[in-house]
Formats: C-alpha cells, structure tokens, sequence
C-alpha cells in the first residue's frame, strides 16, 4: 500500500524468554502474531473473515494487483469456486496501513513489528478518541477492487482484430493444431468486415478487462478478453446474419463472459429483424454448443 505514515514505535512488551534468542523472539512474535489475528477462532477478529479469507489477504497485500483471475488461483492452490467464496467476504485491514514501509529488515523484526500495529489497532478501535463524535468522523474511502472489472463494450476498439486473432491462434492451436493457414484465413475474412463496421447491420462486441495502475495518477489498464462479431451481409443468402469469431480468452473463462457476449450479438440481430441468423462450430466444443442450443439454433449441416 503506497502511503508514508510516521511510525510511533513499538510500545507493547516483549515475552520474557524471547529476551536474548533470535529464535525465541522470533517465536513470541510469532505467538503474539498468531493470537492478534484471531487464528485460535473460528472467525477472525470477530468480524466474517476466515483464516483463509485472511491468508487470502495477505496474499493480494504481498504481490498487488492480480494479472488474472486463474494466475491467482494457481498461486494460492486453490480451485475457482473455494478463491470466490473467500474473496466476497474480505475487508480490508487496517492494519496494512500503519506499518511503516521501511520498517522489518529482518523477519524477526518483521513479525514484531508488525504483530505490534495489530494490537495497536484493536486497542485503538476498543477505545475510540472521545474528541471525535461519529458525526464528525471524515468519510471512508471505497475500498479498491480486489480484481479488475470486466464490460461488454459495442463498437471497434483499437488493436480489437489483433486481440481476436491472438485468442483464436492461442486456443485452437492448442487444442487442434491449427497454425499458418488457419491464422491468415482468419485475419483476412475479420479484416474484410472489419471494413464493413460502417454497416449499421454489421457489429461487433467486446469484453474489456479493466485494471487499475498501481499509481493512481495514471489511466487503468484495458484488455480485449473477448469478442464476438454479427456481419449483416451474407454473401448468398439474404437477410441473413453470421456470428463470427466469438471466443473468450483462457484467464476469464467460466465468468460467464460468453454469454453475455452472445446475448449481446442475439438482441442486436433481432432488433434489426434478421430472417435467421447462421454461425459455424464444431461439436467438440460442447459448452458453446449448449449455448448455442439454449438460443434456439439447430444444426443445418457439416
């Protein structure tokens, strides 16, 4: 946490037998740690937080913003569902914010130190300065997002065919083996409608990932995480529309992102009041299948 806050030294007594020993000082710290923390209870500090949803804390405090959902999930070994779970019960601590950056240039004074500004804050908030009233308390500030936000955006964005062709080469490449000939009969087909975009019946969609800086006087972070495009103008057929290179990226899959697209793209094609509306796919992909069949679209042929 980016914030300069004077340090007013460590007030609290150390035990006894970690007088001498770095070891047993370490220990004591460790103790003290352990009980400030409200790990001997089933809740921490007697608020909702687990010792997971703690552990969870430390983490996201120790390493900042998170690249992706799935990174973070790899990091702290656990599955999607159990990382959601902690994270919708996490509160920010205050306790964060009164270590002095500079402070812990060993570990054991690390834990010391830090196991101090808890005690410190619990005895703070157990005895509330009686000169401000709650009235006259200054408002908090929204605590940041843990992880970035992520839109359905209309419309062309910059570097929006790069993006598509990257996510389409990175999964099918993987999961089928496709490469040169795949990639440029792709970039060439997109970079035809992406031509045509000035066609009211013509559309794309994307998902952005938004991610705020580290300093907060620069602009947040945005990333293409997934597209999907609705090209008005069959070649053959009239009044027709083609969903077209509709993909996810890998770190956002199973939000569901891909269905938020796709209801996007539908409301779109029948505003406009399409005769029918074709896409192409492959039966191993059986969850974009369903999805297709939960829209009501059947299979015409190979």
């Amino acid at each position: 946490m980016d914030a300069t806050i004077k340090w007013p030294g460590n007030s609290s007594t150390p035990d006894i037998e970690a007088m001498d020993d770095p070891v047993l000082s370490l220990r004591a710290a460790s103790r003290k740690l352990v009980r400030e923390w409200g790990f001997l209870r089933p809740k921490f500090a007697g608020s909702a937080l687990s010792p997971a949803a703690v552990h969870c804390l430390i983490e996201i405090a120790d390493h900042g913003p998170v690249r992706t959902f799935s990174e973070f999930c790899t990091e702290l070994q656990v599955s999607p569902k159990e990382l959601r779970r902690i994270v919708a019960k996490l509160a920010v601590n205050k306790a964060l914010q009164v270590a002095h950056p500079s402070s812990g240039t060993d570990i054991t004074t690390a834990f010391q130190l830090y196991a101090a500004s808890l005690e410190m804050v619990r005895l703070s908030e157990a005895k509330p300065t009686p000169e401000i009233t709650p009235s006259a308390r200054p408002a908090r500030s929204p605590a940041p997002p843990l992880f970035p936000a992520v839109t359905i955006v209309p419309g062309y964005r910059p570097n929006i065919l790069g993006r598509t062709l990257e996510m389409h080469l990175y999964f099918y490449s993987a999961a089928f083996g496709w490469g040169r000939e795949f990639d440029s009969s792709l970039a060439t087909g997109l970079g035809e409608l992406l031509a045509r975009l000035h066609n009211p019946v013509n559309k794309v969609w994307a998902a952005i990932r938004t991610t705020p800086a580290r300093d907060p006087n620069m602009p947040a972070v945005e990333q293409i995480v997934g597209v999907i495009y609705v090209d008005g103008e069959h070649p053959v057929l009239e009044n027709s529309a083609r969903i077209r290179a509709f993909i996810v990226d890998d770190s956002v899959r199973g939000l569901g992102l891909g269905k938020q697209l796709f209801e996007a793209a539908m409301a779109f094609v029948r505003s406009v009041g399409f005769r029918e509306c074709r896409l192409y796919t492959m039966r191993q992909l059986t969850p974009a299948v369903r999805l297709y069949e939960r829209e009501g679209f059947v299979e015409v042929g190979k």
